[in-house]
C-alpha cells in the first residue's frame, strides 16, 4: 500500500514538473493607478508614470516579482496560475492568484491583444481587498511562454 501511495504522488510531482510554464521576461515602460468608483460610471485614472522596469513569472519556484531598474519593487508568492483564454474584450488573457509576505491576496491579469491596426500587452494587479489597481503597460510578446 506505501509503495502505490509513493508512486502515485512520484507520478504527480513528475506530471506537475512538466506542466509548468517557462515565461519571458516582460519589459513594461510605463505604469498607473487607477480607483474603481461605485458612485460614478467608470474609473478615476491617476497620472501615467513613464518609468521602465522588468516582472518575471517564476512558476518553477511560484514567485512574480516586478523590478524597477535593478530593485525589486513588489515580490508575491503565487498560488494559482489559469490557462491562457481568450475573453470578449481581449484575445489572450492570463489568470494568476498571488499573496504578499503578509498574507495580503493579490489578482494578476495579463492581457494581449493584436488587430490589423495595433497590438498591446497590459498587465493589471491588485490586492483582492481593495477597489485600487496597477496597470503595467508593456512591451508586446507573441508567446508568454
Amino acid at each position: 500500500m506505501k509503495k502505490i501511495f509513493t508512486t502515485i504522488v512520484l507520478i504527480g510531482m513528475l506530471f506537475t514538473a512538466f506542466a509548468q510554464k517557462t515565461f519571458k521576461p516582460i519589459h513594461f515602460t510605463s505604469y498607473m493607478q487607477t480607483q474603481k468608483s461605485l458612485e460614478f460610471n467608470g474609473d478615476k485614472d491617476g497620472p501615467e508614470q513613464h518609468v521602465s522596469g522588468m516582472i518575471q513569472v517564476n512558476a518553477k519556484d511560484s514567485v512574480f516579482t516586478i523590478s524597477v531598474d535593478t530593485q525589486v519593487a513588489l515580490k508575491l508568492k503565487i498560488w494559482t496560475i489559469g490557462d491562457e483564454f481568450a475573453d470578449g474584450q481581449y484575445d489572450k488573457v492570463v489568470q494568476l492568484s498571488c499573496m504578499d509576505d503578509a498574507g495580503k491576496k493579490y489578482g494578476v491579469r495579463i492581457v494581449r491583444t493584436k488587430t490589423s491596426s495595433y497590438t498591446y500587452m497590459k498587465l493589471y494587479i491588485s490586492p483582492v481587498s481593495t477597489m485600487i489597481y496597477q496597470t503595467y503597460y508593456c512591451d508586446y510578446l507573441k508567446k508568454l511562454y
